[in-house]
């Protein structure tokens, strides 16, 4: 599932995202263009496909490790099953992608900054 920053509204998110049906979905448009490229599902992929994370599914309590690359192909293709990434603390194993990371509007609060260091 895709979104665009500057097209979804802000009030709809946790309604749509969150709360009535929780699922993965990737917004367009949010980051500036210079670190587009070195944050593209492509580099991703390349870079750190290999890297295992784990998944969750919060309606079927359930969750599986798999790789990155299998995890964004799956969201690419629309394939997730409602799985989402949970509790990779990407800045332990790579602190140079925390300075590159930015709240998008639509998430309350920055999770990620109460994470230790």
């Amino acid at each position: 599932m895709h979104i665009s920053y500057n097209k979804y509204r802000v009030r709809n998110f946790a309604e749509d995202y969150e709360r009535v049906n929780p699922r993965p979905v990737i917004i367009k448009g949010w980051m500036p263009p210079k670190l587009k490229m070195e944050l593209s599902l492509y580099n991703l992929q390349k870079k750190y496909g290999n890297l295992k994370i784990e998944v969750e599914n919060g309606k079927k309590a359930s969750s599986k490790t798999l790789s990155l690359q299998d995890y964004i192909t799956s969201i690419i293709n629309n394939e997730d099953e409602g799985y989402y990434l949970s509790n990779w603390q990407y800045h332990t194993q790579f602190p140079h992608l925390d300075t590159l990371y930015r709240r998008p509007k639509f998430f309350r609060d920055n999770w990620f900054s109460c994470l230790k260091r």
